[in-house]
């Protein structure tokens, strides 16, 4: 080895060892511990963590949804026309935001945005548990003056499968 390569790799590894911001590009994610069952699962919101959208109306959650898992990492909700994308990482598992929708009000250049994104752990393959995080946005010119934007929501969940 080279003293170059030598040096190189000494680096690597403390980079990967030390420095708190690239320990998760130099983790390896683990397989999945249980394997969701793909089908229906009941859904219930257990408590409010932080709300900061005091006067925005989030929507109620559906009270079941359809999981499909097609083997490895992922796994998909099916929301309708577009699927919310999960990894999984262990028991861990991190679904990417979901576009719940958008809306504007006539005459004005203000358009509010609500996403949702779900993280939490399966316990077993028919159980997980985890938090809704749910972010709503404004873009446009008429924002300044609405206040409170953006603002998000954090709701800890439980689902089940159910069939």
């Amino acid at each position: 080895m080279t003293q170059l390569s030598s040096r190189l790799t000494i680096v690597a590894l403390a980079a990967c060892t030390s420095l708190s911001a690239l320990v998760s590009a130099c983790a390896i994610d683990e397989p999945a511990t249980f394997i969701p069952r793909s089908g229906t699962w009941t859904y219930a919101e257990q408590s409010v963590v932080s709300n900061t959208c005091n006067n925005v109306k989030i929507p109620d959650p559906l009270s079941t949804f359809v999981l499909d898992y097609d083997e490895g990492d992922e796994f998909q909700i099916e929301l309708g026309a577009e699927d919310a994308l999960c990894e999984i990482d262990g028991e861990e598992f991190y679904c990417a935001e979901y576009e719940l929708g958008e809306s504007g009000f006539p005459g004005t250049d203000a358009v509010f945005r609500m996403t949702v994104r779900w993280e939490g752990e399966f316990s077993s393959e028919t159980v997980a548990t985890g938090h809704e995080i749910t972010t709503v946005t404004c873009t446009g010119e008429d924002c300044a003056m609405v206040q409170g934007f953006p603002c998000s929501q954090d709701t800890t969940f439980s689902a089940e499968f159910f069939n």
